[in-house]
């Protein structure tokens, strides 16, 4: 073994041992570096595109193109004809070059060629433009190359979005999920505190907009419950939940519950405002016991008085 670089009174760096970690410094990032020159701009004159300045990287090998740029020729031919400009790196010949290829089908396929860390004496490829030509015309040009991002901001490392192996993502309706399980989400739409009766129907204005369908979470002092949100009064009270349990012993043989229904309807698509009608329904059931078979409802439902702290959208 030796150390890699160990001092010497003579050179004994050689490039490709440089090319090794300069790679993973670039993050494993082909293109070209950010600020540097006019970043591989492009100029036409007549049948010639030059590469302006800039520095290109390809699997850690770098070359700066100076302030004169490096111009490829086409030729002045009639028809249309595809042409692709690439970034050639040879490490048998320890040099690197501009190229330039055409097809009259399409633009041609550059064959990334080797990985120049296996095998250092390798060839490697990267596309920079691409662009037609008509009668020697050059136009619909497309700078293909991409910038090499810094780590800290824009690159995403690869499985950073894994949890044991599974994607963490977002599908087109916002439901966030770990593979193929969805992660239900709690999105809080206002916060407060309103009290609701039959004699009080506030509107509450939400901080965005929701839609046909979105599950909205009513939170009490009590307890929460789920709506889906609906257009209609029918709608609205075919959801109509239990809004709480309050058991007494009427007799030894049967027993009474009361319970509230509530009811509202005025959460409409495309809107941010909640109105409540129709609050607050009381009722007492006597639940049947031992061989009994009846449910019986006694007296007439009367109004209840409730408070509202927190509305939220429910994602899942």
């Amino acid at each position: 073994h030796k150390m890699v670089r160990q001092p010497s009174e003579t050179p004994n760096i050689n490039n490709i041992d440089d090319i090794i970690p300069f790679r993973y410094a670039y993050g494993n990032q082909d293109g070209y570096v950010i600020n540097k020159g006019t970043e591989l701009s492009y100029t036409i004159n007549g049948n010639e595109f030059r590469i302006n300045s800039g520095r290109v990287v390809l699997q850690g090998i770098e070359d700066d193109i100076d302030a004169n740029g490096v111009t490829v020729t086409i030729d002045n031919i009639s028809g249309v004809r595809y042409y692709v400009v690439y970034y050639r790196v040879n490490l048998a010949t320890n040099t690197t070059s501009y190229e330039i290829t055409y097809d009259t089908a399409g633009y041609p396929t550059i064959d990334a060629g080797d990985d120049l860390t296996k095998n250092s004496s390798g060839i490697a490829n990267l596309p920079l433009y691409r662009f037609t030509a008509n009668n020697g015309v050059i136009s619909n040009v497309e700078k293909v190359v991409k910038a090499v991002e810094y780590i800290n901001k824009n690159v995403t490392v690869e499985n950073s979005k894994n949890i044991n192996d599974l994607p963490i993502k977002r599908d087109e309706n916002g439901v966030l999920k770990i593979g193929n399980v969805v992660i239900p989400q709690k999105k809080v739409l206002w916060s407060g505190e309103v009290e609701v009766s039959s004699s009080n129907l506030p509107t509450i204005t939400l901080n965005e907009k929701i839609y046909l369908g979105d599950t909205i979470r009513i939170k009490t002092r009590g307890k929460s419950f789920d709506f889906i949100v609906a257009t209609t009064e029918a709608d609205w009270l075919s959801a109509i939940s239990d809004f709480g349990f309050s058991p007494a012993t009427s007799s030894s043989n049967k027993s009474r519950v009361t319970f509230y229904d509530l009811a509202f309807y005025g959460l409409c698509d495309n809107s941010n405002t909640l109105t409540f009608s129709s609050v607050g329904k009381m009722h007492t059931m006597t639940l049947p016991y031992a061989n009994e078979e009846n449910v019986k409802t006694s007296g007439s439902p009367s109004s209840i008085t409730f408070k509202i702290t927190e509305i939220s959208k429910i994602i899942e």
